[in-house]
């Protein structure tokens, strides 16, 4: 077999033993796993009962607001499906999260590889494995673990073109870029940023042939894309040009408040700001070092060029928007860290490792003291200890009726939005005998009071870090 040039995906014998990223994979899935089996919370439950339990076809035929992630959509259908043998609600939802995150692990260390040598690599791989965001990301029924694996996944292949010239690379380029976006639109600032840089770089002779390829990879990625929308295209053209993406408009949160602050703190790997500190360090420092040497300053724009698009375009639209949606970011900042951690390590050995287990340290008593993300089967399950007939017990939450999902044969549970119409007189039935109340800080002061009024008082207030710590899920005794 003819040896492969220098950049290319295809597959390369390594000097190094299988068991070095097998150890990592393994510390990955332990670190992943409590998390797998814990409750489902709004959003997991919210996009199964709206697209994924409608079967395939309407997964992708349907977006009526962007909690459709159209690709894990669809895979969550096929978990579900024909893996409920597994006997667990939760991992036959999350399987497809937990199986790209995995992946996100083998692409990144080729990524910093390509970039920065064969340590660097490694450490990019222990820090995704390890790095909260990316653990409860890939323990998460939603599509921003398939946008960190394709973003990660795209920009390699980028690089690998940008050297190569390869024509499978390119073709893989273009499939990474349009799977990205059909996991979850705001992906597509990847192949934006990319774009600008392409253009960048056609105007360097030097550059020119293969930059010229990268940018018919990437025409043939959007008509991909267009592709994969087209069953839902009205729908997304119809969403994208009505006032609900207006903040002003929805209320919905900006990158001016908490959801900007988390945006920020999810480049240092955490979304505590005292396990951040560590990661945003050597993320700002691989930064200043990546921009200044002309050898890694391409790799910085390739991962990291989407991040001001997005921002200048969420600034101009004036629309809502969360911190997950720049999680293609992450790729990029486990990188820089990387580059900071093996410029330390070539200075002194040991403060590179100290730099590194500082960053493992502070990830692991993040994972450690974080609660579950929405605690409601934990409520179920206090009820059936406690409660000893089957009166039926009323779940108050959002508009979807998460709840239910956990409803055991014991007793029935009875669902009312907050500002649902039967809130009254399903309060009023004398043979009720528990609440359960998600997000309880959204319920109206006047309503508080109508529960307190009917006799109820509150037994237990179990936290949740969903909303940043605004999961907590509460259950009422009359």
């Amino acid at each position: 077999m003819p040896k492969a040039p220098r950049g290319t995906l295809q597959t390369k014998v390594r000097a190094e033993p299988v068991w070095g990223l097998a150890a990592i994979l393994a510390l990955a899935v332990i670190a992943r796993a409590p998390r797998l089996l814990e409750s489902l919370w709004y959003d997991e439950i919210a996009a199964y009962i709206f697209y994924s339990s409608k079967g395939p076809w309407y997964v992708i035929s349907n977006y009526h607001d962007p909690s459709n992630h159209i690709f894990h959509s669809l895979l969550a259908w096929a978990s579900v499906e024909f893996l409920g043998w597994l006997g667990s609600i939760e991992l036959a939802f999350r399987l497809p999260a937990l199986f790209f995150s995995l992946l996100t692990i083998v692409v990144i260390r080729e990524l910093a590889r390509e970039i920065a040598g064969k340590r660097a690599g490694w450490i990019a791989a222990l820090l995704m494995a390890a790095l909260p965001v990316s653990v409860l990301e890939g323990a998460d029924a939603r599509g921003y673990s398939m946008m960190i694996f394709f973003s990660a996944a795209a920009s390699w292949a980028l690089l690998c073109g940008l050297r190569s010239g390869n024509l499978a690379t390119w073709i893989a380029y273009a499939a990474f870029c349009a799977l990205g976006v059909w996991s979850h639109l705001m992906t597509m600032f990847v192949p934006l940023g990319h774009g600008v840089l392409l253009v960048l770089l056609y105007r360097r002779s030097e550059r020119r042939r293969n930059a010229l390829q990268g940018l018919a990879a990437l025409l043939g990625g959007a008509l991909l894309t267009f592709v994969m929308f087209a069953p839902a295209l009205d729908d997304v053209f119809r969403f994208y040009s009505g006032k609900s993406v207006a903040a002003a408009e929805s209320e919905q949160p900006t990158l001016l408040g908490t959801e900007g602050l988390h945006a920020l703190l999810q480049l240092g790997g955490s979304w505590y700001w005292w396990a951040a500190i560590p990661g945003l360090a050597l993320f700002a420092s691989g930064f200043s070092l990546s921009f200044r040497r002309q050898d890694t300053r391409l790799a910085l724009a390739a991962t990291m060029l989407g991040v001001p698009l997005m921002i200048a375009a969420v600034a101009v639209a004036g629309t809502w928007v969360y911190a997950r949606f720049a999680l293609f970011a992450l790729p990029g900042a486990i990188v820089l860290m990387s580059f900071a951690i093996e410029e330390l390590w070539l200075r002194n050995r040991a403060l590179g490792i100290i730099a590194l287990a500082t960053v493992i340290i502070a990830s692991a008593a993040d994972l450690l003291t974080r609660p579950p993300r929405q605690p409601m089967r934990k409520a179920v399950e206090l009820i059936l200890r406690e409660q000893r007939d089957s009166s039926p017990v009323i779940g108050l939450g959002l508009n979807v009726p998460d709840i239910v999902i956990y409803e055991p044969r014991e007793f029935r549970i009875l669902f009312s939005a907050h500002g649902g119409a039967q809130f009254e007189e399903l309060l009023a039935l004398p043979q009720v005998k528990h609440i359960i109340i998600s997000y309880p800080h959204l319920l109206s002061a006047q309503r508080l009071d109508a529960v307190r009024a009917a006799g109820f008082e509150r037994i237990a207030a179990l936290p949740g870090w969903a909303d940043w710590g605004k999961g907590e899920v509460q259950v009422w005794r009359r």
